[in-house]
């Protein structure tokens, strides 16, 4: 399992429709390889006491496509 943990966000919004966030948002997000190698479990706690009342979760995941080829994301300029 990799576990990410990130602070320190310089970004205004905490998504992309404008949700407001402060420079207490913490995100700790957890990658998990499956048995079979064929599949990435993705899971994302975000914290941000002065904005929301508990923490937000998201999860998903990635399935092995054989010849699909990962593509580079900007993230300083998503859109």
């Amino acid at each position: 399992m990799l576990v990410v943990e990130t602070s320190g966000i310089d970004w205004i919004y905490f998504d992309d429709i404008g949700t407001p966030k402060t420079d207490a948002m913490e995100v700790v997000e957890r990658f998990t390889l499956s048995e079979d190698n064929e599949r990435l479990d993705y899971s994302a706690n975000i914290t941000d006491p002065a904005i929301f009342t508990e923490s937000a979760h998201f999860n998903g995941h990635w399935t092995w496509v054989p010849g699909e080829v990962v593509k580079p994301f900007d993230c300083a300029n998503p859109g």
